[in-house]
């Protein structure tokens, strides 16, 4: 059956509902954690434009970072990898929620450009992490379920167009940290999907004899 699924994109789609759950995840925790910064910065930066592009700088380089670095992770243990990637995603962002508000009104006097700089380098390590299970994800299913490939990038594209607008209705109602840590729990969410993958399960039994 698992050899049919590579060659039948009918079984790989009805086969990868968890891993195609696995991108949803990685979509709408990406877009939670990075339009809750931008908001967050707003009145540490000044401005909403300079906030706006700090962040997405940040996010945006660091991601395209992490993301070249994920490909020298091994390859025969994909979903340890993976798991231990978005675990460590959601620890950097657990300890984000007391981090900021020293970090954002003890230092609120500096000039603009330090403050950015100093934001900037705040980013960078959860932004190089988060640049990783996108592309760890893909390795997997170019070596599990091919034909899943495309879903996997319209979903996760999909998933992140709808964070956004999550985003604001978790902030409203519940509050800024509070989306954070919706993200906290769609990472750990992704590591379950994993787990319960048939299709990744069989694959990284072979990759570790």
């Amino acid at each position: 059956a698992a050899q049919r699924a590579h060659h039948d994109p009918d079984i790989s789609r009805r086969q990868g509902g968890p891993a195609l759950g696995y991108f949803v995840c990685l979509g709408l925790g990406f877009i939670l954690i990075e339009m809750t910064l931008v908001q967050k910065f707003i009145l540490f930066l000044g401005r909403p434009v300079y906030a706006l592009s700090v962040v997405l700088f940040s996010t945006l380089l660091f991601s395209g970072l992490g993301s070249f670095f994920s490909d020298r992770l091994s390859k025969e243990r994909l979903r340890q990898n993976i798991s231990a990637v978005c675990l460590l995603i959601a620890v950097l962002t657990l300890a984000y929620l007391p981090l900021l508000p020293f970090f954002l009104y003890r230092l609120v006097g500096l000039t603009t450009p330090l403050k950015a700089t100093l934001a900037i380098a705040f980013l960078a390590p959860l932004g190089f992490v988060m640049g990783m299970p996108m592309p760890l994800g893909i390795n997997w299913l170019r070596r599990a379920s091919p034909a899943l490939i495309p879903w996997a990038w319209g979903i996760n594209g999909a998933a992140s167009v709808l964070g956004s607008i999550l985003t604001m209705v978790i902030a409203v109602n519940l509050g800024f940290n509070q989306a954070l840590i919706v993200a906290i729990g769609l990472y750990i969410t992704a590591i379950l999907f994993l787990f319960y993958d048939p299709a990744l399960h069989k694959f990284s039994a072979r990759g570790s004899r």
